[in-house]
């Protein structure tokens, strides 16, 4: 089916009397993303994943038939997934796979699962490069509205501008090994025709009473009074995205504005504070178990979401950006000095750097336990660079600079017990095991 056709394709709205049409902005913004016309066919092959039989339930947004496919409510063992994936669209009750979700579709699910007795945790699966903000605050005060029932849950693989909004709102947030989090900002794009129009000989003029009437007119290069109207329009919006994460993250609103809509990995975002745990999916999916266990084992005890806000984050006390990132690298130069470190450099690289929830003094019990790797013959101990790397600029070089770097040099590799000698993950499971370490 032709994106033509994509864009008369009925669907019901929210509304029992009413009927609307798929987003026509979610097809055009997932064409511009893939590069290509984006065909019915790409939606039904994925959608297969989200249908499941489903009781009754008197309300028309979830019982009819293209809800199975487009409004997915799955509860396996307590916890119900909600995707969060794609563009977010504003006006939209509908997720389709990869490519866009309405925060209408969100709101709905998160309420639902916040009275549904059958569910004792709601994770949020964040894919997204973010949308549209026009209720991008609804949803986040929707999410918020839960957390105060029972844990919501984020993991994101990617959760950049209005995704980290609504994630934000989750009582415990966690990133994937390779995620991408940040994006705090706004943005509007003037498009000026007046070129293409003048040499296809084509002159059009605006006609208008009120000065701000054409401020954004294609047909002319943008004047500075358009730009600086524009831009006083975005601030509120803007402000309101700050005040969303530093309420969400319990961060102070200039640590946040300080990032200048960066995109941060996931160690960067977790010594920021704009996560709390960097997680692989077995390890969440475990945290979630203990969590719905939790629950169940504390029947007829409230949910105090703010203590368990708190007692899943090591530290929400304000940092800037420049002292977090400080404080990590200092971290992993002393894990680096270590003594025990000599011939176990790449284990104490991977605990430096991925097992920030280790006090320094685990990580050198651990490494003290691990057998040192054999010595490489005439290797360097620190080779210099083949290239010279780009000289970074601001405050976060002058911080950088000041931190002791660790003298990381090449190093072979040594088996543990019950481990495979390429896999530091391995390597340190074994080690905690026998060292009994939890």
């Amino acid at each position: 089916m032709s994106v033509a056709n994509i864009k008369s394709l009925r669907m019901p709205a929210a509304p029992s009397d009413g009927i609307s049409l798929i987003s026509v902005s979610a097809v055009e913004e997932a064409e511009k993303f893939f590069g290509s016309s984006v065909q019915l066919s790409d939606f039904e092959a994925m959608e297969t994943l989200t249908i499941s039989a489903r009781e009754p339930t008197g309300d028309p947004f979830w019982d009819e038939d293209f809800a199975l496919r487009y409004r997915p409510y799955n509860v396996v063992d307590g916890v119900l997934t909600v995707p969060v994936k794609g563009f977010l669209i504003s006006g939209f009750s509908a997720a389709l796979p990869s490519y866009a979700t309405g925060y209408e579709y969100i709101m709905r699910a998160v309420d639902r699962g916040a009275e549904d007795e059958a569910v004792k945790a709601i994770v949020l699966h964040v894919v997204s490069p973010g949308g549209d903000a026009g209720e991008t605050p609804d949803c986040y005060d929707a999410i918020r509205r839960a957390a105060a029932v029972k844990p919501v849950i984020t993991y994101a693989e990617t959760a950049l501008s209005a995704a980290l909004w609504v994630a934000c709102a989750s009582t415990e947030f966690h990133a994937s090994k390779t995620a991408e989090i940040g994006s705090v900002g706004v943005v509007m794009t003037h498009t000026d025709r007046s070129g293409q129009l003048q040499k296809n000989g084509i002159v059009k003029t605006d006609i208008f009473i009120g000065e701000e009437k054409v401020f954004g007119s294609i047909n002319a290069p943008i004047k500075d009074e358009a730009v600086a109207s524009f831009t006083r329009r975005m601030t509120p919006i803007y402000d309101l995205f700050v005040d969303a994460v530093s309420e969400g993250r319990r961060l102070d609103r200039k640590v946040i504005k300080d990032t200048e809509a960066r995109v941060f990995g996931a160690a960067e975002a977790l010594a920021l504070g704009l996560v709390d745990k960097v997680s692989s999916r077995y390890e969440f999916l475990s945290a979630i178990s203990a969590t719905v266990a939790g629950s169940e084992d504390d029947k007829g005890v409230d949910y105090n979401p703010q203590e368990f806000q708190m007692s899943t984050q090591t530290d929400k006390t304000p940092k800037s950006y420049e002292q977090g990132a400080s404080e990590a690298l200092a971290r992993a130069s002393t894990i680096m000095s270590l003594p025990e470190a000599a011939g176990r450099e790449k284990l104490a690289q991977k605990l430096a750097f991925t097992a920030s929830a280790l006090s320094v003094e685990d990580v050198k019990g651990i490494l003290e336990a691990a057998p040192k790797a054999a010595a490489v013959a005439e290797a360097p101990v620190n080779p210099a660079p083949t290239n010279t790397a780009p000289t970074a600029t601001g405050q976060f070089a002058q911080v950088m600079a000041k931190v002791e770097q660790p003298n990381v040099g090449p190093s072979a590799t040594a088996e543990a017990p019950g481990a495979d000698a390429e896999d530091p993950d391995g390597q340190v499971a074994a080690i905690k095991k026998s060292m009994k370490v939890a």
